[in-house]
């Protein structure tokens, strides 16, 4: 159960990442993360890159 609530946290970080400009502060206590630094390990454990980066390479379009 446990694998399966983490990787339904880091595809909605994924999302929010891809999608919005929150901080990652807003994000990790958004998603349930304690802390954004743990986010940040958490997130990169199972994406294998970091958030920052994650963002980077998606693109961002805001609906207008």
């Amino acid at each position: 159960p446990h694998d399966e609530i983490m990787r339904i946290r880091i595809d909605r970080v994924k999302q929010l990442l891809s999608q919005t400009d929150l901080s990652l502060a807003v994000i990790s206590e958004t998603t349930g993360f304690s802390y954004e630094e743990y986010l940040s390990v958490a997130f990169k454990k199972h994406v294998g890159v970091p958030p920052s980066l994650y963002r980077k390479n998606t693109v961002y379009r805001e609906t207008i």
